[in-house]
């Protein structure tokens, strides 16, 4: 079996390069691609005079496909849709560290459980935080900080997000 000098594949290690390589991962691609086409949508629907509803609901849904654009999961079928071809690549890129395989699309089915894992310890987290608000509002008798609608709102929310959080980690398994 031939040894390889891992040392010699390393990238250096300084601002300039960790910013390249943060703003060369997946998901600060994905984030910046949905913050531009979401709020880009919602300017240009509230200088059309549209509702603040509107802009928001058209923004959001915007902002999702420009977060699959920025993140490059649906950059093949764009190649396709034009007819080129794509080459199916394996890992990180050559200039990027091993770790960064797990902040964008990945066609290996363990970097995907990864990802599913991590994005349901996250989501769980969130709604973990949920129920902390709504049982330090419970800590009293009456209304402490949230009013009754919002009170609601953060349970209900919880329960979803919680459902949510252990599908995710069965995908996470599966």
């Amino acid at each position: 079996m031939a040894s390889t000098n891992y040392a010699a594949h390393k990238p250096r290690v300084n601002l300039v390069n960790g910013l390249r390589i943060f703003f060369r991962l997946g998901l600060v691609r994905a984030l910046i691609g949905q913050f531009v086409f979401m709020f880009g949508t919602m300017g240009i629907m509230s200088a059309l005079g549209a509702s603040a509803e509107a802009a928001w609901f058209l923004g959001a849904i915007v902002g999702v496909l420009g977060s699959l654009l920025g993140s490059g999961v649906i950059a093949d079928w764009l190649k396709w849709c034009i007819g080129r071809e794509t080459v199916l690549v394996h890992g990180a890129p050559a200039d990027m560290p091993e770790w960064s395989r797990y902040f964008g699309p990945d066609v290996n089915h363990k970097v995907i459980g990864i990802q599913y894992g991590v994005a349901s310890l996250v989501v769980l987290l969130v709604g973990g935080l949920l129920a902390v608000i709504f049982r330090l509002e419970l800590s009293a008798p009456g209304l402490q900080f949230l009013a009754a609608e919002d009170y609601n709102t953060i349970y209900s929310a919880h329960g979803i997000i919680m459902i949510a959080g252990i599908l995710l980690g069965v995908g996470a398994m599966l």
